[in-house]
């Protein structure tokens, strides 16, 4: 069967000609990678968890996930963020947008802050990159647990840290410390769990090189008198642009103290254009906002899905402007009325009938056959 359709297929080539032949083997492998570029496409938007929230939030896509990066000259407090709140909830109540049910939340927001505490344990000191965070954090940058479990930032008691494998083994010698304490500031905090950190050439480059650990905000904020540097939020995105609109205008700092993100939106094919437009000026840093490693890797992939969908969209404009001028030839040369292209439309139906009907004829013999075979045995 495989043999008399190379055969048909060959054929139908020599009668084409050879310059044809080329041309529609060209076209082939173009629409093959252009469908291959898609599903790259596809997969790299969804590889980033971080960027996700949206998504996870509700599948509707009727929201959106917006990231602010402050400078610390901007000294973004804990109070600052409950400004914002303030005031974006009064912004989507006076333009009517309520939650569905009412205990559902409108939206959903986290912040933090980065610096260096010193942590001990009955066995050893360490020293440690501390993420302060506040809101649900983990909810927006679900990190991969090797035991224990996630704390909030909304929580009463702000006396949770979460270790990266590194530290847990520094100071206890093990994962499965969930429970135990360790001490900082001479004061106790019990260990939520221990996280893998994610580790490679890529994640160096983008900040995740040293031990890390995860405190509360209020925590950090007592060692080091910390400044929110990333607030993050999903809310309502009734129509392109509204969620961003509304940050614009709460925003509480200069506009050269901060850098928005629309993460839920990255990844389209306009906002790949821009990254493209604007890479001069994303390769030439003129500001002193320091974007956390998630958003560094965030960028990276940005760039590289920007360099796919270029490929992608230059190979589908080679095609549609060859057999659109093909066409338009063709059309030229045939003059072809209403009537032809019901000609035409009959023939592929036919075509497609004929196919369908051996398929048909085909799946009945090979029953035929499985039954003959089974009274047989």
């Amino acid at each position: 069967m495989i043999k008399e359709v190379f055969f048909r297929i060959k054929e139908r080539l020599m009668q084409i000609g050879l310059f044809k032949t080329i041309v529609l083997f060209l076209t082939f492998i173009m629409l093959i990678t252009v469908a291959v570029l898609g599903i790259v496409l596809q997969v790299g938007k969804n590889s980033l968890e971080d960027q996700l929230m949206a998504k996870r939030w509700s599948m509707k896509k009727d929201v959106a996930q917006i990231s602010c990066f402050y400078s610390q000259d901007a000294f973004m407090t804990e109070d600052s963020i409950e400004e914002m709140r303030y005031l974006l909830s009064k912004k989507l109540q006076e333009l009517a947008i309520e939650p569905n049910t009412a205990n559902a939340r409108l939206y959903i927001d986290a912040y933090s802050a980065q610096g260096t505490i010193s942590i001990q344990s009955d066995k050893k000191s360490i020293q440690a990159t501390a993420i302060g965070i506040g809101g649900d954090f983990f909810m927006f940058h679900p990190v991969k647990l090797k035991g224990g479990m996630y704390f909030s930032g909304n929580d009463l008691m702000q006396d949770a840290i979460l270790l990266d494998e590194e530290a847990a083994w520094q100071l206890f010698g093990s994962n499965d410390i969930a429970g135990k304490t360790v001490t900082i500031g001479g004061l106790p905090y019990r260990v939520a769990g221990v996280y893998e950190r994610p580790q490679g050439d890529l994640e160096t480059l983008a900040g995740s090189e040293d031990t890390t650990v995860y405190v509360s905000f209020s925590t950090l904020n007592a060692m080091k008198s910390a400044s929110v540097t990333c607030y993050e939020v999903v809310m309502p995105n009734p129509v392109e642009g509204f969620a961003m609109d509304r940050m614009l205008e709460i925003n509480l700092s200069s506009e050269e103290m901060v850098k928005m993100v629309e993460n839920s939106n990255r990844f389209s094919y306009i906002s790949l254009y821009n990254v493209w437009k604007e890479r001069a000026a994303r390769s030439m840093k003129t500001d002193d906002i320091v974007l956390p490693f998630w958003e560094n890797l965030a960028r990276y992939k940005e760039e590289q899905m920007m360099e796919v969908a270029l490929w992608q969209v230059v190979l589908a404009g080679i095609l549609l402007i060859y057999w659109g001028i093909k066409g338009m030839i063709w059309v030229i040369r045939h003059k072809p009325t209403a009537q032809t292209f019901v000609k035409i439309g009959d023939f592929i139906s036919e075509k497609f009938r004929g196919a369908k009907k051996r398929a048909k004829a085909k799946r009945k013999a090979r029953k035929e056959q499985e039954q003959n075979t089974y009274i047989d045995e």
